[in-house]
């Protein structure tokens, strides 16, 4: 298990990140958390459209456990080099997004260029690349909370 905040591996019988003392004192999983209590802050994972627009301009939250995550959790790790390249000719698409395991950033990212590339004639889907490149600055681990390799 890793980190969600500093992305340093932590035991399975602790209770809390060596490193940053990030999770659960007691140990106990907070409703619906990853096994030995880690989870993305509470209310840092929007639950609604304009919230994961809003959520593009922070650093990627952890999504809920879902299927869709835990088959993440037991894939390979996913590689930082192949996210800085989508990002790079795919990024204002969400590509990246969805590579890493955050659909839910990668659709809102998706709509948001289309929105803006229809109403302005594409001159504003530039925006879009600003965000591409905080996106890389920001996001350091999968949507599983393994960080990339």
């Amino acid at each position: 298990m890793f980190c969600p905040k500093c992305g340093a591996q932590i035991p399975d019988a602790s209770s809390c990140c060596p490193q940053c003392q990030t999770g659960n004192a007691g140990g106990a999983a907070p409703g619906g958390a990853a096994p030995g209590g880690y989870a993305a802050p509470t209310g840092a994972y929007p639950d609604n459209f304009f919230g994961h627009i809003k959520a593009l301009f922070g650093p990627a939250a952890l999504p809920p456990p879902s299927p869709a995550i835990e088959a993440l959790r037991h894939s390979p790790p996913k590689n930082y080099v192949v996210f800085i390249v989508l990002a790079i000719f795919l990024g204002g698409l969400g590509i990246h997004n969805f590579y890493a395991g955050y659909n839910d950033r990668g659709l809102a990212e998706l709509v948001v260029w289309l929105i803006l590339t229809v109403i302005s004639c594409g001159f504003l889907g530039i925006i879009c690349w600003v965000y591409v490149i905080i996106d890389i600055i920001n996001t350091k681990q999968d949507a599983a909370g393994r960080p990339f390799v």
